[in-house]
């Protein structure tokens, strides 16, 4: 019989074909389980966390109606260190009892600096909720500010629910460099801020339950938190129940020390971020050098001074206060007098602070 002249080719035989479906059956059956468990752990593991919008940069204070003075200085000096004050959102923390004078500030700020002048949004917040922070408890402690306004910024997590990082500043400080790149710093704790000289052992000296602190503080060589300049991490703030925390610390201490608990609750739990002391030259407000001894604030030198990027005026002498500017032992006073306001405000009528 001739061979076939068909320009097709003839499939295998059956047989071929269920041995090699038996092949594939026997593959599929090994490669399977493989791949469900890839897929398993790849849908098991967490989505990355995107990368936060810095864009705009959010700044917070907290102030009672006293503290005013100092705030506006602060917040005058902020505008005008700012490359692009329009994108810079201030936020004033204040009660219930204050807001209306807060508000008073924004016309102050754009008389100041004049109609042509980007200034930032300021927006008041009223902080009206119970604090287990009692107000009563922090005037009757001899060592502590006498106003419950520095513990609102505890609760900047839930005053800008849609704000994922913010920069805090106390009242008392004078901003001479764009905060931009301390706001947009790389961190990895929910807190960034620099180191006092003074170590942790200090607070040993002005606290109450010194049992409880002993049992708190393992190491008492670390050196104590600034947090006047600090940068909070919101996101991580709030999925980690920060707010909380510090609010067990009374309880456990029996001390309103605010800064003694930040430096418990990030030294010792959590960690924190660093930046240099150049955006925190704090102690401008100490007196004397025996003020400056007891604090373990060191006499910043010359050039220390000119390369800070915020002057921090912690001590009793504020140069925008009737007593500091009368004060020769003070220090420091000549370095507020760029950023003292020219216009008159209304809204600083009575003692500053």
């Amino acid at each position: 019989q001739p061979p076939s002249t068909s320009p097709f080719r003839t499939s295998p035989p059956l047989r071929e074909k269920v041995h090699a479906m038996r092949h594939w059956d026997v593959l599929a059956r090994c490669l399977l389980p493989l791949l469900g468990t890839a897929l398993s752990l790849r849908l098991s593991e967490p989505a990355a966390e995107p990368e936060p919008d810095l864009s705009i940069i959010h700044v917070a204070y907290s102030a009672d109606a006293g503290a005013f003075t100092g705030l506006y200085s602060s917040i005058l000096s902020l505008s005008r260190s700012l490359e692009r004050p329009q994108d810079c959102r201030v936020h004033l923390l204040v009660s219930e009892q204050d807001a209306a004078r807060a508000e008073g500030l924004a016309g102050c700020l754009r008389r100041e600096l004049g109609e042509a002048q980007a200034l930032p949004t300021l927006l008041v917040h009223s902080v009206s909720k119970a604090m287990v922070f009692d107000p009563a408890k922090i005037a009757g402690h001899p060592h502590l500010m006498r106003s419950k306004a520095v513990f609102f910024r505890l609760y900047l997590p839930e005053l800008l629910p849609d704000v994922e990082r913010v920069l805090y500043l106390d009242t008392d400080t004078i901003v001479r460099a764009d905060v931009g790149p301390l706001y947009r710093m790389p961190m990895n704790h929910a807190m960034a801020c620099s180191h006092e000289r003074a170590q942790m052992d200090k607070f040993l000296l002005a606290q109450i339950n010194t049992t409880a602190l002993e049992q708190n503080m393992p190491n008492k060589s670390l050196p104590q938190l600034q947090t006047g300049v600090a940068v909070f991490d919101l996101r991580k703030w709030r999925s980690d129940g920060i707010t909380q925390a510090m609010e067990e610390w009374p309880r456990r201490l029996g001390t309103y020390s605010l800064q003694l608990m930040l430096s418990l609750e990030f030294h010792n739990k959590r960690g924190h971020d660093v930046f240099d002391e150049a955006w925190n030259l704090y102690g401008a407000g100490l007196e004397t050098a025996f003020e400056r001894w007891i604090s373990a604030t060191p006499n910043w030198k010359p050039e220390q001074i000119a390369g800070a990027k915020i002057l921090h005026y912690s001590g009793s002498k504020k140069p925008w206060s009737e007593r500091s500017r009368n004060s020769k032992a003070a220090m420091y006073q000549d370095l507020y007098t760029p950023f003292v306001p020219h216009q008159q405000c209304e809204v600083l009528r009575g003692p500053a602070k």
